[in-house]
């Protein structure tokens, strides 16, 4: 189980988003998107 963190409605938003549509890169800086397994740029 993963333990709980305090996401924005705009990251969890994104993350909506992205999985279904086989998005796996973010262009963002913070780790968030990262632990949840999308690559980041920079």
């Amino acid at each position: 189980m993963r333990a709980r963190r305090r996401l924005s409605l705009v990251d969890a938003s994104s993350f909506v988003l992205m999985r279904p549509n086989d998005i796996d890169t973010a262009f963002a800086i913070d780790a968030d998107f990262a632990a949840e397994g999308f690559s980041t740029l920079p």
